[in-house]
């Protein structure tokens, strides 16, 4: 945390958009299926890249925004507001991401079971998205 505490916090946010477009390219070449061309094991990309980026992610949002939501917040609300924060966040990761992923599994890519041989077309649509 000391390091964060020396930095602007636009900055985390920059982080934060590096690291995921960083990983949404790592899911898009195990996708592909380069790893294992190279010797590199499913299980080993993914604990070094998904977990790695999924949490330096939401570290690097959690944390600078926190601070936006406490500097701005009426004393006696911050509790509340930095709820509603983390809440609004979470929703984006986990819930909007998730349906615009569904929508655009529907009306460009149309993988299903039979084809998932093709989840590559979906892991470069989330490369295209993260700009």
């Amino acid at each position: 945390m000391s390091y964060f505490s020396k930095i602007e916090l636009k900055w985390c946010f920059i982080y934060s958009q590096f690291i995921y477009i960083f990983g949404a390219t790592v899911y898009w070449l195990q996708a592909l299926r380069l790893n294992l061309a190279v010797g590199i094991p499913d299980v080993v990309v993914y604990v070094f890249s998904h977990l790695f980026d999924d949490t330096m992610e939401k570290i690097l949002l959690f944390y600078p925004s926190s601070i936006f939501v406490a500097q701005m917040a009426a004393p006696g609300v911050e509790a509340f507001m930095s709820s509603i924060g983390g809440t609004i966040i979470q929703f984006n990761m986990y819930t909007l991401r998730s349906i615009i992923g569904l929508y655009c599994n529907k009306w460009f890519a149309n993988i299903s079971r039979d084809t998932i041989e093709d989840y590559y077309k979906l892991a470069f649509i989330q490369i295209v998205g993260c700009f």
